[in-house]
């Protein structure tokens, strides 16, 4: 019994001299027991909270589910009591300190004994990485002083939490200031745990207590939630974040600011690009097969549109138009005609309509223009234009609390119908659909909670009876899931595997009814894509533009002929590159349609 006290109590369970000295900790059980040697109601209490912080069944017995927790290793950080509730544990924890900037250091003071040394900066530069994907944050490796220290060590190594030897504590991170002591942030590892970033693990994963320890030091607290990299007990490998850790360094930082490039094919020898530039002007270049690519240029004055949405369509072959996101949440959009070229841009929604970060756009027909977006109060609003009777008022086609910022994707697989598509705060896929006969229906999801990370969903319809929804799942995979006229919905599956996609940023084509193709970014810059052919179904993802080719974020395409498919990302440095395919040839290299600093890419 006294082997639970002192494990409850080292785990912030019961009252701590050493802990105490945290700012802001208190224990969970505010005394201890009479006699730590019998099992009383103070210890049932403390047992109880542990049950329901770690997801057990909250019974107050040491059952075996709740002794085999027990002697699982775990991390050093200790427990909060603000996490367990009498209704149940809360899901991400926020510690209640952040950093006050995005841009972070870290440095190694060494790299421990198991692993080469390039490999073990590799696995923790992973993780950075993956924290990196879904917020704001950016973090680079310094040589000297730093944001965050990272080092190996054995027992007491004079932070006051001393480590206990192999298959107990594995690591410890500090959580952001204030207090602005010179641990704040640090991540230390246990040096006599065995240490490997093998695949399946022969020994600890570096990767995947790395990754935990990070959101601590990010100001993530333990979560309750078995299944996130946040528990706090070791699990095995778990290298991709789930959406409860995307909610929680969102809760903390907020979204990522995703850039912004969108492209529209008006006819068969004509392409055009269009993106956000810094100082928030929206920029395009054109393509022409017998002029070939021309100089970027200006459609709507600096101060036009936030970074993160830009959407276009051509309802017909002598017009486009583009739509974007200001900073102030209205709805603009300006067109373009043969007559008459660019025109001055205009509202078509006011302000406060719209989150930044996501707007769609379709046209169904040739006398008709749709805009979708996410509100702030997370309904999705639209408005359209016909030609008869212009823009109408916007109105809403989905609840508040719909959607999560940042991904909604439209389609129209026939004159007479429309589809919206967007990822829930949850993670679940949903969508509505508009038919001429009985307008707007009511929303529903194609996909269940946790399918999706926030910031990216596309979609397709390759034949009137088909729709296609793409989408990066937490883990870095993608998935899809397709409606046909005959079966409706089908069941999600992947066509990339884990670690595949950085959240934020996915794209599709179908160049005829046999054939879909999916564009993503992977985590190190790599352009991908995979594709399905009616005869032999999905093929093996495959590289378009190497390692460091593009910031994570945006990416878009467009086929202007069934034996062509084009792709467009922004640079790290803001340049716009473009790789295309012919049947003839198949892909060729990347190449910049217009040169650094052109767009906002991520920071």
């Amino acid at each position: 019994m006294r082997k639970l006290f002192n494990y409850l109590k080292h785990f912030g369970y019961f009252p701590n001299e050493g802990l105490a000295e945290i700012e802001g900790w208190r224990p969970v059980v505010d005394a201890e027991p009479d006699d730590v040697e019998r099992f009383d109601e103070t210890m049932e209490k403390a047992v109880l909270a542990f049950q329901r912080q770690n997801g057990l069944k909250p019974d107050g017995f040491v059952g075996p589910k709740t002794l085999a927790l027990l002697n699982t290793p775990r991390c050093g950080v200790p427990d909060r009591p603000d996490a367990v509730t009498e209704d149940g544990p809360r899901s991400f924890v926020m510690s209640g300190r952040r950093w006050s900037r995005h841009n972070l250091s870290y440095h190694f003071d060494n790299t421990g004994a198991d692993l080469p040394a390039n490999d073990a900066r590799a696995a923790v530069q992973q993780a950075f990485d993956r924290w990196a994907a879904v917020s704001p944050l950016h973090f680079s490796e310094s040589n000297g002083a730093s944001d965050m220290q990272i080092g190996w060590y054995s027992g007491n190594h004079g932070d006051g939490w001393a480590f206990d030897g192999a298959s107990n504590v594995l690591a410890h991170c500090f959580f952001p200031p204030p207090p602005d002591t010179f641990l704040a942030g640090d991540l230390h590892f246990d040096e006599d745990e065995t240490w490997t970033v093998d695949t399946p693990p022969t020994g600890i994963d570096l990767a995947s207590v790395a990754l935990h320890e990070i959101g601590h030091g990010l100001g993530l607290d333990h979560s309750s939630d078995v299944s996130s990299v946040m528990y706090a007990y070791y699990g095995g490998m778990r290298r991709s974040l789930t959406a409860d850790d995307i909610a929680g360094i969102q809760a903390i930082y907020g979204y990522p600011p995703y850039s912004a490039i969108a492209t529209l094919s008006r006819a068969g020898d004509h392409a055009d690009a269009y993106w956000v530039t810094p100082d928030g002007r929206i920029e395009t270049n054109f393509w022409t097969a017998a002029e070939g690519w021309h100089q970027p240029f200006t459609i709507a004055p600096p101060g036009s549109a936030a970074l993160g949405a830009i959407a276009t369509l051509s309802r017909a072959a002598d017009h486009a138009d583009a739509y974007w996101v200001t900073p102030d949440g209205r709805i603009e959009t300006n067109f373009w005609t043969h007559a008459e070229g660019w025109h001055q841009p205009f509202m078509i929604a006011p302000p406060g309509s719209a989150a930044l970060g996501a707007i769609a756009t379709l046209s169904r027909a040739a006398d008709h223009a749709d805009a979708y977006w996410i509100t702030p109060d997370g309904r999705i609003e639209t408005n359209f234009w016909t030609a008869a009777e212009g823009w109408h008022q916007p109105f809403s086609i989905a609840p508040p609390g719909s959607a999560a910022p940042g991904a909604i994707a439209t389609l129209s697989r026939a004159g007479d119908h429309a589809d919206a598509y967007w990822v829930a705060p949850d993670g679940r896929i949903e969508t509505n659909f508009w038919t001429a006969a009985e307008g707007w229906h009511q929303p529903f999801s194609i996909a269940p909670p946790g399918s999706a990370a926030p910031g990216a969903i596309a979609t397709l319809s390759r034949a009137a009876d088909h729709a296609d929804a793409y989408w990066i799942a937490p883990d870095g995979r993608v998935e899809t899931n397709f409606w046909t006229a005959a079966e409706g919905w089908h069941q999600p599956f992947s066509i990339a595997p884990p670690g595949s996609a950085a959240p934020g940023a996915i794209a599709t084509l179908s160049r005829a009814g046999d054939h879909a193709d999916a564009y993503w970014i992977a985590p190190d810059g790599r352009v991908e894509t995979n594709f399905w052919t009616a005869a032999e179904g999905w093929h093996q993802p495959f590289s378009i533009a190497p390692p460091g080719s593009a910031a994570l974020g945006a990416i878009a395409t467009l086929s202007r002929a069934a034996d062509h498919a084009d792709a467009y990302w922004i640079a790290p440095d803001g340049r716009i590159e473009t790789n295309f395919w012919t049947h003839a040839e198949g892909w060729h290299q990347p190449f910049s349609i217009a040169p650094p600093g052109s767009a906002a890419e991520r920071s």
